[in-house]
């Protein structure tokens, strides 16, 4: 009886936990970020994924802490930057504990924590979340607007997705 209440434990942890990867994305130590991963390989392989019909490099990649636009909530994001800091690539990251996560299980619906963010344009072009209830969305700017047809956005941006 004992074993068979010991492998239901274990099984129930299994799959509570299967949402995010077993290995951190990066950890902090001393209020410093630690990466798990391989920074370049990552950066390379956005890169060419986000941008293949350009030449585009990442030269920087950090872990930011921001607050959301109208909820005011704390959220945690990968930030990767191009040199002349004019293309931002975002992507949401999960923090528990001193650890922080991606979530790259793909599910049915909103994929929003799979998303990537990409924002052209100058300093004030930056990733930003919109928190309306339970709904997240990325913009890359502090103003939530629609744009009517023929209307340039201040700051461009496209969401896309890159399978794991």
């Amino acid at each position: 009886m004992l074993k068979q209440i010991a492998v239901a434990i274990f099984l129930l942890l299994t799959f509570c936990c299967s949402a995010q990867s077993n290995k951190p994305f990066a950890l902090l130590k001393d209020n410093k970020v630690l990466f798990t991963i391989d920074t370049v390989s990552y950066k390379r392989k956005l890169e060419s994924k986000l941008f293949s019909d350009k030449k585009v490099v990442l030269s920087k990649i950090e872990i930011v802490k921001q607050k959301s636009l109208v909820e005011n909530s704390d959220f945690y994001y990968i930030l990767l930057t191009s040199k002349d800091k004019k293309i931002k690539v975002a992507r949401w990251l999960i923090k528990a504990g001193t650890s922080y996560y991606v979530n790259d299980e793909l599910e049915e619906g909103v994929l929003f924590e799979q998303s990537y963010l990409v924002c052209e344009g100058g300093d004030t072009c930056n990733p930003q979340v919109y928190i309306d209830g339970k709904i997240r969305r990325w913009g890359c700017s502090e103003t939530i607007a629609c744009y009517a047809d023929g209307q340039k956005p201040e700051c461009p941006s496209i969401m896309t997705y890159i399978e794991p």
